[in-house]
């Protein structure tokens, strides 16, 4: 699960910076390859507003959700 720590306020987006850097970690504990959970990232990354206002965004909750739905797909390894 992408973590997000914000004052004590759940926050339902983190950065894409943040999102990458943990990454690599999500693919290992996920069982997963690490390109699989960075196109989730971009897929899950919403534009700035109205084209120019703020950053991008990782959408935490729906990349949590396609993540483990992308989990479930996955042929078991024996």
């Amino acid at each position: 699960m992408l973590s997000q720590r914000r004052h004590r306020v759940l926050d339902p987006h983190i950065s894409v910076a943040n999102a990458r850097l943990q990454a690599a970690r999500i693919a290992k504990v996920r069982g997963m390859p690490l390109a699989q959970v960075q196109v989730l990232i971009d897929r899950y990354t919403s534009a700035r507003q109205l084209g120019v206002l703020g950053e991008p965004r990782v959408q935490v909750l729906e990349l949590n959700l396609a993540l483990d739905m992308a989990k479930r797909a996955q042929p078991a390894v024996r």
